[in-house]
């Protein structure tokens, strides 16, 4: 992937990558507007060691992607472009299959934009029902009546 690195050491540097990262999310939002279906993206992030593996799992995914995102911290996002209803299901079946390639790597399903409704059954996977018993606990103290964040964490049954 080091041929595919920018590097600034300049205002002038440091303005063109800043152009660039707000570039590229733009174009998959065009992309997606053109294809007419959601975009499949994660929030993976491994440890640094882990991460020429998880980009090799990026790089091997049999569909249409855009991969970008914060090598410092070793915190990549895909963007996986289905262009129909199946191709959708068979995005859905990539992201649980990294989901697991990032989790087996010691890594976690939300990086930077919250676990969310969406990650809820993962984060569960990933930290297991002990932990997450631990969480729902705190919430109780905190917010007995499950008035913050309804079901976005933690299950309100649990």
């Amino acid at each position: 992937f080091s041929e595919d690195t920018l590097f600034a050491d300049d205002p002038k540097g440091l303005e063109r990558l800043r152009a660039i990262r707000h570039a590229v999310p733009a174009g998959v939002n065009e992309q997606v507007a053109r294809n007419g279906m959601p975009k499949v993206a994660t929030d993976f992030a491994v440890p640094w060691a882990a991460l020429p593996e998880m980009i090799h799992a990026y790089e091997s995914v049999p569909m249409a992607h855009v991969l970008f995102g914060h090598i410092g911290d070793a915190h990549l996002h895909l963007n996986l472009l289905p262009e129909s209803p199946e191709a959708l299901e068979q995005a859905w079946d990539i992201w649980r299959a990294l989901f697991r390639r990032a989790i087996a790597l010691g890594g976690t399903v939300s990086a930077e934009h919250g676990v969310g409704k969406l990650k809820r059954p993962y984060l569960a996977e990933m930290l297991g029902p002990a932990l997450i018993g631990q969480f729902a606990a705190l919430k109780r103290q905190v917010d007995p009546h499950w008035i913050l964040g309804r079901g976005t964490m933690i299950a309100a049954q649990v």
